[in-house]
């Protein structure tokens, strides 16, 4: 397969027109039909733009093939130091995630187990996000499974904290941090749902439930990075 088939297959299965395309790189529509077409090809800069819109790495689009490295060997986390590119935008990355308990504190972390990951500013401006409402953190267990798997790094917008049916969230249910799919119950309860169903059936709470045990929604997951393991 080449690149520009992987750019049709990626762009049907996640149904990203060329038009969004153009838009998230700044390119002419023309030239992205071109990217298609195979006739040409996406400079550096604009490749990498197109990995994350499409919600796959550089390498992938350029080989068909992933690195297989362990765990979080292959994320890059800047410190404050770095300096950034003008293309670029900082949000936060936590190693370690450890919520607080009823508070309404987000997240506590210590300085050893925040970073920063770097992701393009023209895909946040298009999805409407902003760089100080979201974060990015590992995932654990295997409960998401495909779609989410174990080490696999979540990006989750604050700013949209109501349910969206179908949708992943990232929740705090009696103090655990999860990512789950929501639905709305016709009595203002909510269903959350695991797409590994065989191992992790529905669960199903009411409004007072949802008080009683300190659900909450912290925020919509909007972008899931895949890393490989062994």
């Amino acid at each position: 397969m080449l690149l520009n088939e992987r750019l049709i297959q990626k762009s049907k299965e996640t149904k990203i027109s060329q038009a969004e395309i153009a838009r998230a790189t700044g390119i002419s529509t023309a030239a992205v039909s071109k990217w298609f077409s195979g006739e040409n090809t996406p400079k550096a800069g604009s490749l990498k733009i197109i990995a994350d819109l499409l919600g796959v790495s550089v390498e992938w689009l350029l080989t068909g093939k992933e690195s297989r490295t362990n765990h979080l060997s292959n994320i890059k986390v800047w410190d404050e130091g770095s300096e950034l590119e003008d293309d670029e935008v900082e949000i936060a990355f936590y190693k370690t995630l450890r919520l607080a308990c009823g508070s309404g504190s987000m997240v506590q972390v210590s300085d050893s187990d925040k970073g920063f990951m770097r992701l393009p500013r023209k895909l946040l401006d298009k999805l409407g996000i902003y760089r100080d409402r979201t974060f990015s953190a590992p995932a654990e267990d295997d409960s998401m499974k495909p779609t989410i798997n174990d080490g696999d790094i979540v990006y989750v917008d604050e700013n949209r904290d109501f349910i969206k049916d179908g949708k992943i969230f990232a929740i705090e249910h009696g103090e655990l941090f999860r990512c789950k799919r929501l639905y709305k119950t016709s009595d203002g309860g909510v269903r959350i749902v695991s797409d590994n169903k065989d191992e992790y059936p529905e669960e199903f709470l009411t409004k007072q439930q949802m008080e009683e045990q300190g659900f909450r929604i912290i925020g919509w997951v909007w972008k899931i990075d895949k890393v490989e393991n062994w």
